[in-house]
């Protein structure tokens, strides 16, 4: 197992762009090819080697839950001020001349404000 490299923002020199500047889409598509050719924990197993890391560094797993849906269970406070799911059509505006002008159907997101347990405080919009 290899150790890191000092002034190696990455660890690896093979993943900077220059001292102190990490290539992310180079070590991202490193692991993704890592994970295709020997899945999660072989993948991990290799990156760490790679990176020098110790051997207690190792995935866990996490159940994950939606935003909504935590906040909605262990906020202090919760107020849902748009609901989702609700149909909608946007008719087109007036056009003069040739187009392609149509409605455009959607669904409404969740809209709300919380406040959660650790006191950290979400406030979230429809994402587009």
């Amino acid at each position: 197992m290899s150790a890191p490299v000092p002034g190696s923002a990455s660890g690896c020199p093979e993943f900077d762009y220059a001292p102190g500047q990490p290539n992310l889409y180079r070590m991202m598509r490193y692991k993704q090819d890592l994970v295709a050719r020997m899945g999660v924990e072989g993948g991990f197993a290799e990156f760490r080697g790679k990176f020098g890391w110790p051997d207690q560094n190792a995935p866990g797993r996490l159940r994950i839950e939606g935003e909504r849906d935590f906040a909605a269970a262990n906020g202090e406070y919760f107020l849902e001020t748009g609901i989702g799911g609700v149909p909608f059509v946007n008719q087109p505006p007036v056009v003069h001349g040739e187009g392609n002008h149509r409605p455009v159907n959607g669904v409404t997101r969740s809209q709300y404000v919380a406040s959660c347990a650790m006191r950290a405080c979400v406030a979230v919009r429809p994402r587009w």
